[in-house]
């Protein structure tokens, strides 16, 4: 009766010195809790990521900072509903494995935690395509 996705982009950015990437994105996240409660996080960040190599396999951590809009549904009955919506900090620290396959094509599989600190704290295992 629980669930959840979550969507992520991450934007153009640059590289720093081969191993350091900084850039932005926007990470929406959504869970549902037992049918009485449903949570939207909307975070805009910026991130820096660290690759521990610039071979095929790079293993990295990365830390994303911004802002988060947090809107919470509370089902109490069938007509009594709670809406809550909070603006806070937004902390996404990562840590995660690149494999290059070809020129900027690759696929990366990492484990994040999101938060707002104030709020509800997300942990995230994240399988996706690069280019």
């Amino acid at each position: 009766d629980s669930g959840s996705f979550a969507l992520s982009y991450t934007g153009g950015g640059f590289n720093k010195k081969g191993n350091l990437f900084l850039g932005g994105g926007v990470d929406v996240t959504s869970a549902i809790f037992d049918q009485e409660e449903d949570v939207l996080q909307v975070g805009l960040y910026g991130n820096g990521k660290y690759f521990f190599s610039t071979k095929r396999f790079r293993p990295f951590v990365s830390l994303s900072l911004g802002a988060s809009l947090n809107r919470q549904v509370v089902y109490w009955g069938p007509e009594d509903i709670g809406i809550f919506e909070i603006v806070g900090l937004y902390v996404k620290p990562e840590l995660g494995l690149l494999v290059n396959i070809q020129n900027n094509l690759g696929v990366y599989a990492s484990c994040d935690l999101r938060t707002t600190l104030t709020d509800y704290t997300f942990i995230c295992v994240n399988l996706g395509v690069t280019f």
